[in-house]
């Protein structure tokens, strides 16, 4: 109980940093695709490969010496292995939703030569599903992660570009998924037939039991009365819960359009 009220306290303390009234706030809408490599040791011990179609959307608020990002992927995963000579596929659905607060560092010394920095705190969701078409004995595996994490990011305005990269680490999280021997953890029977007790699935996990990462790489440039955004996201996750093991890397490339109730520009 005490390490979930710091998980809780440590996530929404951010709120009252923005007070103030708001000097920028602009939208984005994102698609794009990569490769993912991923391995759940419920579902086979082997790391399928394929494509993964993204689509997400965003929001940035800034102050001259803080900004809060919120972003929310939607990915759709299609991925295979050779096990022998027969192919195996999984089908994947994951959404991720980012909720950050940052405050920047003051820099008189070097002024504008360098980039801005950030460093900051918020709240992860990842929420993950899988199904291996070729396995009838555990063919279906959920996972779900509320994280508390540290945020860290650098921001450089050019003449005609923008560039701003965030990276994200979680400290603490409360997570939840399927466990080893049961398709439903929650409607497992033990050996007694005795019900299961329905929090088992719930775990409070630190960094060492779950290795996450994120880095967005966003990159807007002024096409018109548009301006665009090309982002560069890699993932990582190592995590261990109930008795499973999740490993996976994805690299994906988006694009799509900044806007507000009219297209947005950079000042």
């Amino acid at each position: 109980m005490k390490h979930l009220f710091l998980v809780l306290t440590f996530c929404c303390c951010g709120i009252f940093a923005f007070s103030q009234t708001d000097t920028l706030n602009y939208r984005y809408s994102l698609f794009g695709i990569g490769v993912k490599q991923h391995k759940v040791s419920y579902l086979s011990p082997l790391y399928y490969t394929g494509l993964s179609f993204v689509g997400a959307s965003g929001k940035v608020t800034a102050l001259p010496n803080r900004m809060k990002t919120s972003a929310s992927d939607v990915n759709f995963d299609v991925l295979g292995t050779l096990n022998g000579n027969n192919s195996m596929f999984t089908l994947g659905v994951n959404y991720i939703f980012n909720n950050h607060y940052l405050l920047s560092f003051k820099n008189e010394r070097y002024g504008t030569i360098f980039p801005k920095a950030f460093i900051g705190w918020g709240f992860w969701n990842d929420t993950e599903f899988d199904f291996k078409t070729t396995n009838t004995n555990n063919p279906f595996y959920f996972k779900i992660g509320n994280m508390a994490c540290v945020t860290f990011a650098l921001e450089k305005k050019l003449k005609k570009i923008y560039i701003f990269n965030e990276f994200n680490l979680p400290l603490i999280g409360i997570y939840a998924g399927t466990e080893y021997s049961s398709l439903l953890p929650y409607f497992a029977i033990e050996e007694d037939e005795k019900e299961t007790n329905p929090l088992s699935m719930f775990d409070i996990l630190f960094i060492s039991q779950n290795t996450q990462l994120q880095n967005r790489f966003n990159i807007d440039f002024k096409i018109k009365s548009k301006t665009i955004r090309v982002q560069y996201a890699l993932g990582y996750k190592k995590l261990h819960l109930n008795n499973n093991a999740v490993h996976s890397a994805s690299h994906i490339f988006k694009i799509g359009y900044l806007f507000n109730k009219i297209p947005y520009v950079h000042k």
